[in-house]
């Protein structure tokens, strides 16, 4: 009877070690599942070589490629060249500066002459005018006598 009791009493005491113990196929799972995690948190070389053209292609498109500042130096330099001022375009303005001054000229003279012409007119007209008075104020010589 000693057995059974020893027995009895030493059941929840198995019990309590089979539910703590770990079975072979639970390990294998285990094993597994952390593998898999380590997996999906591992790096793949070729995610690692696509990672490296992505940042090199981000590298080149912030990169000034030498043609590309050639030609904003010739662009630059078109600018410069529109805004600068021809000696051929400084000595076009002078010859038109020239010839302004050279019309202004003509026409005063121009005007000058008519102003002199004005005054010539005006002193024979007075003359004319002054003939005409004399003319009316001369007695007639049949009044005379």
């Amino acid at each position: 009877m000693k057995s059974t009791w020893w027995a009895q009493q030493d059941r929840p005491v198995q019990q309590d070690l089979q539910a703590h113990q770990v079975q072979p196929e639970q390990l294998v799972q285990q094993d597994r599942l952390a593998q898999q995690d380590v997996q999906a948190h591992k790096v793949q070389p070729e995610q690692l070589v696509r990672q490296d053209r992505l940042a090199q292609q981000d590298v080149q498109a912030h990169k000034v490629q030498p043609e590309q500042l050639v030609r904003q130096d010739r662009l630059a330099q078109q600018d410069v060249q529109a805004h600068k001022v021809q000696p051929e375009q400084l000595v076009r303005q002078d010859r038109l500066a020239q010839q302004d001054v050279q019309a202004h000229q003509e026409q005063m003279v121009r005007q000058d002459r008519l102003a002199q012409q004005d005054v010539q007119a005006h002193k024979e007209q007075m003359a004319r005018q002054g003939r005409r008075v004399q003319q009316a104020h001369k007695v007639p010589p049949t009044a005379q006598r």
